[in-house]
């Protein structure tokens, strides 16, 4: 991942891209071969003022590369946390579809129940009535007996006097009707409440049974969140272990050593196994790299192979990695 320079104003530090950071490392190099150089020569005095600013930007490289981590830490936890926030509003969306879902199928359910136990109160009004009407209901001995005198007075030519007794048979059986139908009203009524307790029974347990869901749901819910938030957290402890490991071993790595990332755009210095995996490339490099004519800073920059780089003292862009430069002096120091 190559980052565009900008400011950081925690840090006070302006945030180098790959190429320049690349640069000053490949500056750093070609310092170090000319201050062997000098030793071979040597020439001490260059040796000493090259050594200090080589020191100086060994330094700045190191922050500069602490900054690009951080950068990219930063960038990672901003990524996770996004990443994390989708996940969250994905579960509320799925568990709310899924609180509306209970919710329409409880309705219907109950709605279900209701109108099948309206159609079974119909049932058995109609079988206790049904009952009630094939129940045969015996005269009482009284009226009885006033029919049987009726019969006998009317057999008998004794019409006035069987009429007396017609009435008195007829009030009577009038009110043996009324009291039977005010029994049934009252059998049908009790018997209309037994059905209706023991429909309600049923209806509060199943009212309870989904009332038991909804808690187990819901219970269910805040166990998933839990869940989803330790698992979050865990992957933010995680993700924190591993930059503070990658930034350790940035920090407690040797300065000075080429700029390599991985297929993943990581210092490779901040990687476990980096720094061998460094030297190794290094020591690959350095077998099969071809000794070149040296060039001396001035006429690489004539050619146009250096871009100097206001208020610093490295170049970057064009340099071959393979050329070694001859750096030049005057009663200053080195020419930059």
């Amino acid at each position: 991942m190559s980052l565009s320079a900008t400011y950081d104003p925690q840090t006070q530090l302006t945030l180098e891209s790959d190429d320049q950071i690349r640069a000053r490392c490949l500056f750093i190099t070609q310092l170090q071969q000319h201050i062997e150089k000098c030793e071979r020569e040597q020439n001490y005095i260059e040796a000493e003022r090259c050594k200090k600013r080589l020191l100086e930007l060994c330094e700045q490289d190191r922050r500069g590369r602490v900054l690009r981590l951080k950068e990219r830490h930063r960038a990672e936890c901003d990524q996770l946390e996004q990443v994390m926030k989708e996940e969250s509003i994905e579960r509320e969306e799925a568990w709310k579809n899924k609180s509306e879902q209970f919710e329409l199928k409880a309705a219907e359910d109950l709605q279900a129940i209701r109108q099948k136990q309206a159609e079974r109160r119909t049932m058995e009004e109609q079988h206790i009535l049904s009952k009630m009407d094939i129940n045969i209901v015996r005269p009482s001995k009284q009226l009885q007996d006033f029919r049987r005198t009726q019969q006998m007075l009317v057999k008998q030519g004794k019409y006035k006097e069987a009429d007396v007794f017609r009435i008195k048979a007829d009030a009577l059986e009038q009110l043996e009707i009324q009291r039977r139908d005010q029994e049934n009203q009252t059998s049908l009524i009790r018997q209309l409440q037994n059905v209706d307790k023991k429909l309600d029974v049923e209806l509060s347990t199943s009212i309870a049974r989904l009332k038991t869901q909804r808690a187990q749901l819901k219970e269910a819910q805040v166990q998933d969140f839990d869940r989803i938030q330790k698992k979050q957290e865990n992957i933010r402890k995680q993700l924190q272990q591993s930059q503070t490991q990658e930034l350790m071993r940035l920090r407690k790595s040797p300065t000075g050593l080429p700029f390599i990332v991985d297929e993943e755009g990581n210092d490779l210095l901040s990687t476990p196994d980096g720094l061998q995996e460094l030297m190794r490339i290094i020591k690959e490099t350095q077998m099969t790299q071809k000794r070149v004519e040296p060039k001396s800073m001035a006429k690489a920059y004539i050619d146009g192979l250096l871009t100097v780089k206001p208020g610093d003292g490295y170049y970057s862009v064009k340099m071959d990695p393979h050329q070694e430069i001859q750096v030049e002096t005057t009663q200053t120091g080195v020419v930059e």
